[in-house]
């Protein structure tokens, strides 16, 4: 069954890119209707220009379709780093931006492990999901699911040919428009999802909290809004993808299920189910984690960087404008690092010196990296 998988796996584009990677080196590029799309293909290289030349590459791509007719600007993952961006990351930061504040929701996250969403809205909302279908989950899941769609490089001719987005939804080929006046309604409900709650009637919220806050101010309640909406969507995609992840490596290599398994029964016992408190004695389960973050990261292809100027790295120029992106997946089945990649083995992590934690790749690079990291690693 493992092998019938990986016949059906390279169709994805970072395997594509990977396969880039084998024959040309650390960095490759190509040209996209007309523009420079560059690939950094190792963690080294991601780091030098993400964290150590930030100032140079913390600016997302001004693709039009995403940000000029959908709107998605408004959320945190594809705003300027600006002063308002640096707010909302603080509105993040004041809610589980360390372990020591995670603590709180310990509880919340393992009532409510069930449905990633549903425990994002938990939390920021105190919404208490409806059994069966709940809209404003659902709002969310469709959100990301846009998201993703609107953020391939090469998507949309008008990313690439700006004008077109004066266009009117009529004329023959212009598709696009309609599909951008869907998803920004989508955007805008999700934004808005705070209005849907009933005023006065829930628990305190990380919400609520920040619109009571001393120093608040009416403009400060877009950017309330908006973090929220960030916050949930950004969190809801990652550990989804990872839960999703988990269910499909499990069914193809079902003997570390047995082992992970074993483990529980053994330290947690038949009458519960594991808890926070059992993560350091569960250490195959723990290795386990690993290896699905690994084999099968959230993120396969980071979200676009823009280069703001001419640059050189390693010899190589990268001119203004050009496209940045870190082939996440190709980092972690490095062979050199990770041997037999395509393989699921937790037990790699048993071992010292174990490999680099997949953390440091699969949650992104510098000012950009996801908020809720560390909220995605306890819920999975």
């Amino acid at each position: 069954m493992a092998s019938d998988w990986r016949s059906q796996h390279t169709d994805y584009f970072w395997v594509a890119h990977n396969k880039m990677h084998e024959a040309y080196g650390d960095i490759t590029s190509m040209i996209v209707m007309g523009k420079p799309l560059i690939i950094l293909h190792t963690r080294k290289l991601a780091v030098e220009l993400f964290e150590k030349r930030h100032q140079l590459y913390s600016t997302r791509p001004d693709f039009t379709m995403i940000v000029h007719l959908v709107g998605w600007d408004r959320a945190t993952v594809h705003m300027e780093p600006d002063n308002l961006w640096r707010d909302r990351r603080r509105n993040f930061c004041r809610l589980f931006g360390t372990r020591t504040l995670m603590q709180k929701f310990d509880g919340v996250q393992i009532y409510e492990t069930s449905w990633a969403g549903s425990m994002i809205l938990k939390i920021v909302y105190r919404h208490d999901t409806k059994a069966g279908h709940d809209p404003l989950v659902e709002l969310v899941d469709e959100a990301m699911s846009q998201f993703i769609m609107l953020s391939r490089p090469g998507a949309y001719a008008v990313d690439f040919i700006p004008w077109l987005k004066y266009v009117p939804a009529w004329f023959p080929g212009a598709k696009f428009q309609r599909e951008a006046k869907y998803c920004r309604q989508t955007l805008t409900n999700m934004i808005e999802v705070k209005e849907q709650m009933k005023q006065g009637k829930t628990a305190p919220s990380f919400v609520s909290k920040l619109l009571s806050a001393d120093d608040y101010t009416p403009e400060m309640e877009y950017s309330v809004k908006t973090s929220a909406a960030s916050i949930h969507s950004a969190r809801a995609d990652s550990t989804g993808a990872q839960v999703h992840g988990f269910y499909l490596l499990m069914v193809l290599w079902p003997d570390a299920q047995r082992k992970a398994q074993e483990e529980i029964d053994r330290v947690v016992g038949p009458d519960r189910l594991p808890d926070f408190n059992d993560r350091g004695n569960l250490p195959f389960v723990e290795a386990l984690i690993k290896e699905c973050m690994r084999h099968h990261c959230a993120v396969p292809i980071s979200n676009a960087r823009r280069a703001l100027r001419d640059d050189v790295v390693e010899g190589y120029l990268i001119p203004k404008g050009a496209i940045i992106q870190a082939n996440a997946w190709g980092m972690l089945h490095d062979p050199n690092i990770y041997p037999d990649p395509l393989n699921f083995v937790a037990e790699r992590w048993l071992t010292e010196p174990s490999p680099p934690h997949p953390r440091e790749v699969v949650f992104g690079f510098g000012r950009r990296i996801c908020s809720g990291m560390i909220m995605a690693d306890n819920s999975f």
